[in-house]
């Protein structure tokens, strides 16, 4: 190998080396170097705002202690003064961002407990205080059924989401009133109290279809034929006193036949009336009763009929006279036939 070529090889080989050793000892990716650690100024600065916020908590200022407790946070991210910032949200009656705090810090507690100890218990109070504040509310639970879809739910006034449906919902006590709203706008309505620390259940479906009344059954009018007496014509009274007497004299023929029968009947059965069957005196009472009717039929008969003929040949009524005569009226109804009225 000539001097030239041995110069070359030497210069690449540090070349190399240098490159090798520049590998070596360069630093790692950015993502694998530890995240830079709050300096003790920072630190200083947050606690001096936490101290100064905790002055207006014990004041009960809890509005300034808020905004303290914050601006603390907001310098270093702190478990306690986060604690700090769900008590006073707590003691402002904010309850529902007080709940949502208290979980923060249980779960930023613990994740710092891992390095610094310390913060266990910060957690736990985390924890105890998250219980007291939930027995301040109440816890709601809206059951729907039968609402079909496109049905809304209205829980106070707030809309409730459908997955939130059948869910425990912590809700302030008081009425509370819970509405169903269907797709075709039909609602459904129901209030309750809730009491802090209790439980209650909502129930909602949709209302029931409307039923229409039956149409009642239509009576039949009664039909009334009117007999009007004080029109009458004395030939109109001659048919009706007429048409009396001849009843009579029909019931007459018939009672009469009867009676007839009857005593046939006890002729037969008693031909010498001496030492009659005593069991035959109730048919001779009977056939007595039938002699007695017709006879009273043929009276009435004879003297409805004389009326009438009387009537028929007499033409002596005036006028006022047959005005003054009373309205008879006949009824026809459904299974009934009424007469009123006089003459």
């Amino acid at each position: 190998m000539g001097p030239m070529r041995m110069k070359r090889a030497w210069a690449a080989a540090v070349v190399f080396g240098a490159l090798a050793g520049l590998a070596v000892s360069a630093p790692g990716p950015a993502f694998a170097q530890e995240a830079p650690k709050v300096s003790k100024k920072v630190k200083e600065k947050a606690l001096k705002q936490y101290r100064k916020a905790k002055k207006k908590f014990d004041a009960r200022k809890f509005d300034e202690a808020l905004a303290g407790f914050q601006e603390s946070y907001a310098t270093f991210a702190s478990p306690n003064s986060h604690l700090m910032v769900a008590r006073t949200l707590a003691e402002l009656g904010r309850h529902f961002d007080a709940i949502a705090e208290y979980e923060k810090v249980q779960a930023e507690s613990l994740e710092a407990a891992k390095e610094q100890p310390k913060y266990q218990k910060t957690a736990e109070s985390a924890r105890t205080e998250l219980e007291e504040v939930k027995k301040k509310l109440a816890v709601v639970t809206v059951k729907v059924t039968g609402a079909g879809a496109g049905a809304t739910v209205k829980l106070g006034d707030e809309s409730l989401p459908s997955e939130q449906w059948g869910q425990q919902l912590l809700r302030l006590p008081g009425a509370l009133v819970a509405v169903l709203t269907t797709a075709d706008g039909k609602e459904s309505r129901k209030e309750l109290t809730l009491v802090a620390g209790g439980s209650a259940t909502i129930e909602l479906s949709p209302p029931a279809p409307e039923v229409l009344p039956s149409t009642p059954t239509e009576t039949a009018p009664t039909e009334t034929a009117s007999f009007d007496s004080s029109t009458a014509t004395p030939r109109t009274w001659a048919y009706v006193t007429g048409g009396v007497g001849l009843a009579g004299l029909a019931g007459f023929g018939v009672l009469g036949f009867l009676s007839n029968n009857k005593f046939d009947d006890l002729e037969k059965a008693c031909p010498t009336r001496i030492a009659c069957d005593p069991s035959l005196q109730s048919d001779a009472d009977q056939g007595k009763r039938f002699q007695t009717a017709a006879n009273v039929s043929l009276v009435v008969g004879a003297a409805g009929l004389g009326a009438g003929l009387a009537l028929l040949f007499t033409t002596g009524s005036s006028s006022k006279e047959v005005a003054s005569k009373k309205k008879t009226v006949v009824g026809i109804g459904p299974g009934s036939v009424m007469v009123s009225g006089k003459f």
